[in-house]
């Protein structure tokens, strides 16, 4: 079970720091966009998502990214960003 869930938790991160490079890369903001591409990174170094063999998996990876993008986007409309 830890798996899944460590699993769907990679997604939701790797996802979410997308959604804030995309925002602050958009304005312009290039110190903000290059600390979430360097959180990315260090994910992505770490083996964040080539760590997801098992195709029981990936389902669960999936899932993570789509709920990174929701979870992210929620967060930028109620801060107003």
């Amino acid at each position: 079970m830890t798996d899944y869930l460590a699993t769907f938790a990679a997604g939701i991160f790797l996802e979410g720091t997308a959604v804030f490079w995309t925002h602050y890369s958009e304005r312009g903001k290039a110190a903000i966009a290059a600390l979430f591409s360097d959180v990315q990174a260090l994910a992505l170094v770490f083996g964040v998502d080539e760590s997801v063999h098992a195709p029981t998996l990936a389902p669960f990876f999936i899932a993570g990214y789509a709920g990174g993008s929701y979870i992210a986007i929620k967060i930028k409309a109620h801060f107003g960003r």
